[in-house]
């Protein structure tokens, strides 16, 4: 499958508008103040949280809305659909090799949410593996572990490639969805380029919300522009196929997973 990569970019610009009389101001005007520079993370996390933007807001102090932002489950009039409560989202850690998990850390997101073990389990199983993740390394881990657990192969999709319509159909009919992300729009990760998978859970009315297994939280979704959910490559995306429609908190005596601390 061809893979089909839109990057767009965002500019934020100032205007200001003068009048008095028909008489010019010749005082000059002040500048928006300087954006401010986001902690680098020194992976594969905790990272620290990025610092708030000074702009853009309108006269009253409220949020623009066509600019990436990050805040709860509830923006802009609209709400994230797969609301995983917080105690249950998960830190990304490294593997035996320090490299990081975030591809099973955002399966073990998923598989909480839909009910389904082995995407649920297989991020602790996988701490003691090398880290890093791509599809044949998914599907090989998966079938590892549920030889191992004596557990039965889930229902999956792995999709190659920007399918803007599967994607959003996936997350609106209930799926969370692991993607690729390669840079954060609200200027996380130090404004770097990182080769990153996270969590899709709002998809559509022009609105795109991230879960970060390296910010995860209730305070801390990413809300993002279609334009700006396009720019960070979605490009490999998963997700389980059966919808777990009455969705439960699991059994903390059976599951692997682990809450994030605090």
């Amino acid at each position: 499958m061809h893979i089909r990569t839109m990057v767009c970019g965002f500019v934020v610009g100032i205007a200001a508008l003068l009048s008095g009389c028909g008489v010019p101001d010749t005082e000059p005007q002040p500048q928006p103040p300087p954006f401010p520079r986001p902690q680098p993370c020194p992976g594969p996390g905790p990272c620290p949280r990025p610092q708030p933007r000074p702009w853009p807001r309108d006269e009253l102090g409220s949020v623009d809305p066509a600019c990436a932002w990050v805040g709860g489950p509830k923006m802009f009039g609209q709400e994230i659909t797969c609301n995983l409560p917080a105690q249950y989202h998960i830190h990304n850690v490294g593997g035996s090799d320090g490299a990081g998990l975030c591809v099973f850390a955002s399966m073990h997101h998923a598989g909480v949410w839909q009910g389904e073990p082995v995407f649920t389990g297989l991020f602790d199983w996988m701490r003691r593996h090398p880290g890093g993740g791509w599809p044949d390394k998914v599907d090989r881990m998966v079938r590892e572990y549920a030889r191992e657990k004596r557990m039965d192969v889930p229902d999956y999709i792995q999709v190659q490639g920007t399918d803007l319509e599967l994607l959003e159909l996936a997350v609106d009919s209930g799926r969370m969805v692991g993607m690729t992300y390669n840079h954060s729009p609200s200027g996380r990760y130090h404004g770097a380029r990182v080769s990153h998978m996270v969590n899709c859970v709002k998809a559509g009315q022009d609105r795109y919300v991230i879960l970060d297994n390296n910010y995860p939280g209730d305070t801390q979704y990413e809300w993002l522009t279609r334009q700006e959910f396009l720019s960070v490559d979605p490009s490999w995306f998963l997700f389980i196929v059966p919808v777990n429609k009455i969705w439960t908190i699991p059994n903390e005596s059976t599951s692997e997973h682990v809450p994030a601390a605090g």
